[in-house]
């Protein structure tokens, strides 16, 4: 997995190589910004909810629990959605932004935001394939937990994320697809798996990046479950030594979540009667299949291409 397809002959290639000035092959800065990342969002985020509270909030909002009643309240609205989700992907653009304007390397570049090193049905076909490792990563996090009984944040989740139609659901999408999508692959895909792929292999460029990004989500049950997310999209990063379609997997990833938690109702049973499913289920359950039959296919042309480079 190691020999994955590189642009060797690109001057922003990330494979491990020396270079005459050893300030550009440096890891620090990446490591740095990662290990600071978990601590720094969740900082960063009660500021800013503290600061909502104190010019938004009721009466009494800092006495006993009352910010944490206060934030369970702003999950069921519109307005709410953007003021929880908004911080914390302000923080990953920024801690992303920042240190790749500063760095000596050209900005997108350090950020991983370049063409695709491999074909574009292969890229695209593996995006497409990331719903089928959605649902692998419930079945990871199920081996650990019971996932019947879901943690308060998750509860918090899935009050935020269903019970939208029309433009609210558009608006959803967009703060908890689109907008963690492109800031959180910026950061852990771009930002961080570049820097560390300039002296470091596939176990750390990968795997590393996906811990801290599972641990970013501060539960147990939801870190568990995006872990192998986030190896997924690091693989993809690694085989395209590009962030883009890694960012695009994250945005479908979430967007597909979110479309079947609204239009399919509960999760199916297994001894559910078939005709008691509904259009929206079934719809569902295609598009999960057709994700599977993507990932066969997409591995299958990365396969070829490898063995051709």
């Amino acid at each position: 997995m190691t020999n994955a397809v590189t642009d060797s002959t690109s001057p922003s290639s990330e494979t491990p190589h020396p270079v005459s000035d050893p300030s550009l092959s440096r890891t620090w800065p990446s490591w740095l910004v990662m290990i600071g990342a978990v601590p720094g969002s969740v900082l960063f985020s009660l500021v800013f909810l503290s600061l909502a509270a104190a010019w938004w909030g009721p009466v009494g909002v800092f006495q006993g629990e009352g910010l944490a009643r206060w934030i369970a309240e702003l999950a069921g609205t519109l307005p709410g959605i953007l003021i929880i989700v908004l911080p914390g992907q302000m923080f990953f653009i920024s801690a992303a932004m920042l240190p790749a304007l500063l760095s000596r390397r050209p900005w997108m570049g350090r950020l991983g935001l370049r063409r695709p090193a491999i074909s574009m049905r292969t890229w695209v076909t593996l995006v497409l394939a990331t719903p089928v490792i959605q649902v692998a990563s419930g079945l990871f996090a199920s081996l650990f937990f019971d996932l019947t009984e879901p943690s308060q944040n998750l509860q918090m989740l899935e009050t935020m994320l269903t019970g939208h139609t029309g433009l609210g659901l558009v608006f959803v999408l967009f703060c908890a697809a689109v907008l963690p999508g492109m800031s959180e692959e910026l950061f852990f895909r771009g930002y961080v798996r570049v820097g560390l792929s300039r002296r470091h292999g596939f176990m750390l460029a990968v795997f590393v990046p996906a811990l801290f990004f599972a641990a970013a989500h501060m539960d147990p049950i939801h870190s568990t479950a995006v872990l192998p997310l986030g190896i997924w999209f690091g693989l993809i990063a690694w085989w395209t030594r590009s962030t883009i379609p890694a960012m695009l997997a994250h945005a479908l990833n979430n967007s597909m979540a979110i479309l079947a938690s609204n239009f399919a109702g509960e999760d199916l049973e297994p001894q559910t009667a078939l005709e008691s499913i509904t259009q929206a289920q079934a719809l569902v359950v295609v598009s999960y299949g057709l994700s599977l039959a993507f990932l066969v296919i997409g591995l299958i042309f990365l396969s070829r291409e490898r063995a051709r480079s």
